[in-house]
């Protein structure tokens, strides 16, 4: 049996004390097992100590041992020795024994957090445990079952925080409104869709009249609460299938499919006086007073591009706010 592997700044012995037999016995890998059918194996590993901060398994080395954690702890790390580790093992603990069964090399770093003793067992010695103890093949089915579920609870955790990371980014913070970048891709393939079935496509381009004063005459935290009204009456006004967007500042842009410019305006104006209505809570039970605001509507013609299609609704915008603010105009 080939136990002669060398390790850096670690040092072997061959003695098991009692402490190690009592952690042993109530590890993972040998619960519910009577050592003394095994303990000539076990007598016959080697016991290797590490001070802290060293690598007992590295993606770069080749591994035929598995580690029984007998004092200290053991981070893993995964793509980056020097990041925070992924998991941390206990005394009792093992390591090593997904690449000693797949023979492929293993997939993250483990590195001592604090001086740590490991009992190790070379493959040739864990087979022959194997042969001797059923118990021990139960045992490391336990262990590669806990190792299954852990990694699939963490890929789901890792899908969770993608889809809110993702979910964050396409989302402005403060409205809770999808944002310019959202807008963006969104309002064209909204276009596209429109063109290809032939169906009109109007973008309205809305701006919170005077926003300016209402920051100076009440404070940012009032704008801010003003820019959530608005939000909530866009998202309780407008109909499912349209588009709604934070574009910037005091503007927000609507995409609304299949919509002509006739019934655009008509639901652009049902927006436009239900804004006007709606008071905002603000600190010890006062209300903001109502806002109004302007909005710009351009109809989708063929082979236009979305900038296009926002600056004609801009231009019809700054015609809205000539007129003297709180209104519509195409």
């Amino acid at each position: 049996m080939n136990t002669s592997i060398n390790f850096k700044n670690a040092s072997i012995n061959f003695a098991l004390n009692a402490h190690d037999f009592v952690v042993i016995e109530k590890s993972r890998l040998f619960r519910d097992i009577s050592l003394e059918s095994i303990e000539y194996l076990l007598n016959i590993c080697q016991v290797i100590e590490f001070t802290p901060g060293k690598e007992v398994l590295s993606p770069s080395k080749f591994n035929s041992c598995i580690y029984v954690l007998l004092k200290g702890r053991l981070g893993v790390h995964l793509g980056d020795p020097g990041s925070s580790p992924h998991i941390v093992f206990e005394a009792g603990d093992c390591v090593g024994e997904m690449s000693i069964l797949d023979g492929k090399p293993v997939s993250a770093y483990v590195i001592t957090q604090e001086h740590s003793r490991l009992l190790m067992i070379h493959q040739e010695a864990l087979w022959a445990l194997i042969n001797v103890s059923h118990g021990v093949a139960r045992n490391l089915l336990y262990i590669l079952a806990y190792r299954m579920r852990y990694g699939n609870e963490a890929l789901i955790n890792s899908a969770k925080i993608q889809l809110e990371s993702e979910r964050a980014a396409i989302t402005d913070g403060l409205t809770g409104l999808h944002n310019r970048r959202w807008f963006s891709d969104s309002f064209k393939r909204q276009m596209q869709r429109c063109e290809l079935d032939n169906q009109p496509c109007t973008v309205l381009m809305l701006d919170i009249d005077h926003f300016k004063e209402v920051n100076d005459r009440f404070g940012h935290l009032a704008g801010d609460r003003i820019l959530c009204t608005v939000s909530k009456m866009l998202l309780n006004t407008m109909r499912p299938a349209d588009l709604i967007s934070r574009y910037g500042g005091e503007e927000f842009a609507l995409c609304l499919p299949e919509t002509s410019i006739k019934a655009s305006i008509l639901i652009a104006e049902r927006l436009r006086k239900a804004i006007a209505k709606e008071t905002t809570p603000f600190e010890e039970g006062k209300q903001l007073p109502p806002v109004t605001v302007s909005i710009g509507i351009a109809q989708m013609q063929p082979g236009q591009t979305l900038d296009a299609l926002i600056s004609s609704a801009d231009s019809a915008l700054y015609r809205a706010k000539a007129k003297g603010r709180n209104c519509t105009s195409e």
